[in-house]
Parts: C-alpha cells; structure tokens; sequence
C-alpha cells in the first residue's frame, strides 16, 4: 500500500480517533492540548443541538504522494469532506465549499514565488504504517518559503510577492 492509501485509508472516524493520523509526537501534544479542547467543543455542541449523536461526516476520494527533499508529501485528489450537509472538495492546492467558486493557492503569484506550490503534507513511516507529520510539514513549509523569500530579497525581486 503506497504512502497516499495508508495515511487516509480508514476514512469516517470520528475526530478524536483521527488523532491516528498523527505521528507520535503530534498524537502527545494533540492528546495533552488539543483533546481536551475538541471533547469539550464535541459535548457543548451535542447539547446545544440537543443531540446525543456525534456529528455525521464521512469522506471520499484520494491522495497522490510524491518525494521532495527526501520526505513523502501527499495531496488531495478530488477528496470531499460532508458533514451535516456541508461538504468542502480539496483537489491539489485547491478547494470549493458548498459547490461554490473553486479558489486555487497555486493560482495565487506569492504561491508560486515562494515555492509553496511544491510542497504537499508530510508522511512518514510509523510502526509499519503511515501517519501524518505536521511538525514536519510545517517546517519544510516554513524553511522554503524563507529561503526563497531571502533569495528574492537579496536579488531585489520582493515585488514579486505583490499581488
């Protein structure tokens, strides 16, 4: 099973369970900070909807992996997230709510300047399986972004950012 199956092949679990996803690091943090917090959000909503079922949401479609700078990178391939008859569809760096307008990220000049439009989420390898890395990703997103915002500084070319 290829990188982009294994992350996101148990597809409808509830939020706390997707806690999963996570590499080990982020399920420690996630489960000390941020479980708490979503247990909380999760029971103040069911009882102001006056519900005791948890929130109905299932997911559908694919992801596409790809190396860069030695790591695994996935992105959506026409994914569709509905829950409680919303759904956002997320394709690449793009994404449409409701069936509303497509916007795109790598439509967008600052994007593509800063090399944005190369990168995806961060897999990597864990106990036989993949998870998702946002420690990670958030750090190749940062690290290229400020090399070529240094790079473009230096060339005199920070218009390029410009809208």
């Amino acid at each position: 099973m290829t990188a982009a199956d294994s992350v996101f092949s148990d597809r409808g679990r509830p939020g706390v369970e997707a806690m999963g996803l996570l590499a080990s690091p982020e399920r420690r943090i996630a489960s000390l900070y941020l479980l708490p917090l979503l247990e909380e959000f999760q029971e103040s909503n069911a009882l102001r909807a006056g519900a005791d079922e948890p929130l109905d949401w299932s997911s559908a479609g694919g992801f596409r992996a790809f190396e860069y700078g030695g790591k695994t990178m996935v992105l959506p391939e026409g994914y569709t997230i509905t829950a409680d008859g919303s759904t956002i569809e997320l394709d690449g760096y793009c994404f449409r709510a409701d069936g509303g307008s497509r916007d795109c990220l790598n439509g967008e000049k600052w994007f593509r300047e800063l090399g944005l439009d190369r990168l995806g989420i961060v897999v990597v390898r864990e106990d036989g399986g993949w998870v998702v890395s946002v420690f990670e990703t958030t750090g190749i997103v940062f690290d290229t972004a400020l090399m070529r915002y240094l790079e473009l500084r230096d060339a005199g070319e920070l218009h390029l950012l410009e809208r």
